[in-house]
């Protein structure tokens, strides 16, 4: 990757690679160390402000991540992929939610379920900010959604089975908590 980098016109993608590889070898910290670095040489570019954004989210400060996040939306324009974009927003909504402020969390999980219906990770942070707001049938109604969507990914089977646990309906969160075991014994 060093060689090539100096030869290209827009290496941000190989960087950002380059940064994935540094956080799975060295850690979050020195893959933010180069991120950082990156965009004191390339201000304002979307998706480099956006993996700043996860990997604060990753070291667990998640105000420095909502405000690269934020940064990345405002810089999109038009730079950010579909996918980038919804994953920015379900960041957001994520990050948010992590914070406690459930408003802005569900304000940006609405906005990439909008984007794309189809995104299971949306709906799964949807629920949960509902759950957290003790709006249960709605969040019942999300993780539903997630599982239609992904009914191999365990989380939302998991979380459902968290909210009828919460509601004292014993039988179904044991039949969801099971669905969830199946999946991924490991996680459970």
């Amino acid at each position: 990757i060093e060689k090539v980098l100096p030869d290209l016109s827009d290496s941000i993608p190989l960087q950002l690679k380059r940064a994935q590889l540094i956080e799975e070898t060295k850690g979050s910290k020195d893959a933010l160390e180069m991120l950082l670095d990156l965009n004191a040489m390339n201000p304002r570019t979307p998706q480099l402000l956006a993996a700043i954004a996860e990997t604060y989210s990753n070291l667990n400060q998640p105000e420095n991540a909502i405000k690269k996040a934020q940064e990345a939306l405002n810089a999109a324009d038009e730079k950010l992929s579909a996918k980038e974009h919804l994953s920015t927003l379900t960041l957001l909504g994520r990050l948010w939610r992590k914070t406690g402020s459930l408003d802005q969390s569900v304000f940006y999980l609405n906005e990439a379920i909008e984007k794309d219906p189809t995104n299971s990770a949306s709906f799964v942070e949807l629920g949960r900010c509902y759950q957290e707001q003790r709006l249960f049938e709605r969040a019942l109604q999300h993780f539903q959604n997630a599982i239609e969507l992904s009914p191999e990914d365990f989380q939302p089977y998991y979380y459902a089975g968290l909210t009828f646990k919460e509601t004292k309906d014993f039988a179904n969160a044991e039949r969801m908590f099971k669905f969830a075991a199946k999946l991924a014994p490991r996680n459970i």
